[in-house]
């Protein structure tokens, strides 16, 4: 994320999603824009969105 947008995922907080979307991870921090992507099983975002409150 860092590399592409700008965004250093550094002290966010993740959470992982259950079941169906076990691969969707939320990451969070207060502040900051938050990022929820769906990650394969080498690391890689393959789909993702970057969203402020």
């Amino acid at each position: 994320m860092k590399k592409v947008f700008g965004i250093d995922l550094t002290g966010y907080s993740v959470t992982r999603g259950k079941g169906e979307t076990a691969n969707l991870f939320t990451f969070t921090k207060s502040g900051e824009p938050s990022v929820r992507g769906f990650i394969n099983k080498k690391g890689e975002f393959y789909q993702f969105d970057i969203t402020r409150e």
